[in-house]
C-alpha cells in the first residue's frame, strides 16, 4: 500500500519535478466517449513534464486520443480499457530495468527534439519569416 502514491494533478510548473522523483508515472486517459471526444485532438500541457523527466511512463487510453497516439514514441502503452492489461504492463516496467531506461531515455530525446524551448522557438520563428515573406 506505500509503494502507490496519488497525487491531485499538479501545477504545470511542478510536474517534471515531481514526476522525476518518481518510478513510472502513469498518463491516464478516460476510455468513456464523452471523455474521448472531448479531449481527442488536445494535448495536455504536462506532456513535456512526463518526457523531460526521465522517469518512464505508462500511457493508459484509447488510441483515438492524440496524447495516446503521441505516446507510443515515448511510453510504453497500453490502448484498451482491460485491468488484466494494465496490470501485466505494470508489472512488465517493475520487472524490466532495461525497458525502463530505453523509455525514459527515448522520452528525454524526443522532448529536447519536440518541446525544448530554444529549439522550438526558433523553428517557429523560421515558420512566421516563411509566412511573412509570401505575403
Amino acid at each position: 500500500p506505500d509503494a502507490v502514491k496519488v497525487f491531485d494533478a499538479p501545477e504545470t510548473m511542478g510536474s517534471e519535478e515531481l514526476f522525476s522523483r518518481a518510478d513510472l508515472v502513469i498518463l491516464p486517459v478516460n476510455f468513456d466517449a464523452h471523455t474521448v471526444k472531448y479531449v481527442k485532438y488536445s494535448m495536455p500541457t504536462k506532456i513535456p513534464a512526463y518526457m523531460f523527466s526521465g522517469t518512464p511512463t505508462l500511457a493508459y487510453g484509447p488510441d483515438s486520443v492524440a496524447s495516446i497516439q503521441y505516446a507510443h514514441d515515448w511510453a510504453y502503452c497500453v490502448t484498451h480499457r482491460n485491468a488484466k492489461a494494465l496490470r501485466d504492463a505494470i508489472n512488465l516496467l517493475i520487472n524490466h530495468e532495461k525497458l525502463r531506461r530505453q523509455l525514459a531515455e527515448s522520452a528525454q530525446r524526443l522532448a529536447i527534439k519536440n518541446h525544448d524551448r530554444s529549439h522550438v522557438s526558433h523553428e517557429f520563428q523560421k515558420i512566421l519569416i516563411n509566412a511573412a515573406r509570401q505575403h
